[in-house]
């Protein structure tokens, strides 16, 4: 089961990197500067973690990645795994 962050456009996408090519002809994906909608992270296939039937990252693994790239949506997603905030 994934773990809904944000509610807009973009979507972040883990690919298989023996698979880009044929995403980028397929889908006509292409690289810009601005305004993307679809974020891929390209993993290389000796490192992919997923199974053949793995759709969505569960919310450890999808909050690691956001707090390696610093990203704000690492808390939201860590307040959803855990079942809300810690308080002292």
């Amino acid at each position: 089961m994934g773990v809904p962050v944000d509610d807009d456009d973009n979507l972040d996408i883990y690919v298989r990197d023996n698979d880009v090519a044929h995403i980028q002809t397929r889908f006509g994906a292409r690289r810009v500067s601005q305004g993307e909608n679809v974020i891929f992270h390209v993993v290389k296939e000796s490192a992919w973690p997923f199974s053949a039937q793995h759709r969505f990252a569960d919310g450890w693994i999808t909050w690691l990645d956001l707090a390696d790239r610093e990203d704000r949506a690492a808390d939201t997603v860590l307040d959803r795994v855990i079942g809300g905030r810690v308080r002292d």
